[in-house]
């Protein structure tokens, strides 16, 4: 069984193939500004160097956002586009701050939102404790100073993707028709 994960949603194109649970390839481009240009070309460079078609996958992981706008649509009009032609296709969706704050214990998750603020979100063992927002960069101090002890982890860098997919994978949502399959956008109030 081959499955493969995809993560479009900021300025890291990650791309994993496994094949009955072992990791058989992986593709991590980093700053990453063109997504839409460049997500294509990835997927084909996996399937070829592992002499597959999209046909053989069966099933697909991916995050659904918060993040970039284009990035997100890309990977889950992708996801849907595939579970149109394919129904016996599985899909799994994660949220990219879930995906980023449960690699560590007790993790600040931040995603750039542009716009001199930024997405966050506070992981304890697991659990969400301070739910998704988007905050402005000058109030970032503030969480920082009461979640001392907690490790901060922004925009994936040094994300080790194969590492934190196998932790997470469990974690992933069925997502039981293509309906479901949906961005997470979070809207700014401030």
């Amino acid at each position: 069984m081959y499955e493969l994960f995809f993560d479009t949603t900021n300025y890291r194109l990650a791309v994993l193939l496994m094949k009955d649970d072992l990791i058989t390839d992986f593709i991590n481009e980093d700053k990453q500004l063109k997504i839409a240009d460049e997500f294509l070309p990835v997927i084909d460079k996996i399937l070829v160097n592992n002499n597959l078609s999209l046909k053989d996958i069966n099933v697909i992981y991916t995050l659904i956002g918060p993040g970039s706008y284009m990035g997100i649509r890309v990977g889950i009009t992708f996801a849907k586009t595939l579970l149109l032609l394919n129904e016996n296709l599985k899909v799994f969706a994660i949220d990219s701050l879930a995906f980023q704050g449960n690699s560590q214990d007790k993790t600040i998750s931040l995603l750039d939102a542009r716009g001199n603020k930024t997405y966050l979100a506070i992981y304890n063992d697991g659990t969400e404790i301070i739910p998704k927002q988007v905050i402005p960069n000058d109030l970032l101090n503030d969480f920082f100073d009461k979640f001392k002890d907690y490790h901060i982890l922004k925009d994936n860098i040094d994300l080790d993707y194969p590492e934190v997919f196998l932790k997470l994978k469990s974690q992933f949502i069925y997502v039981n028709n293509i309906d479901e399959l949906k961005p997470l956008y979070i809207k700014s109030f401030i």
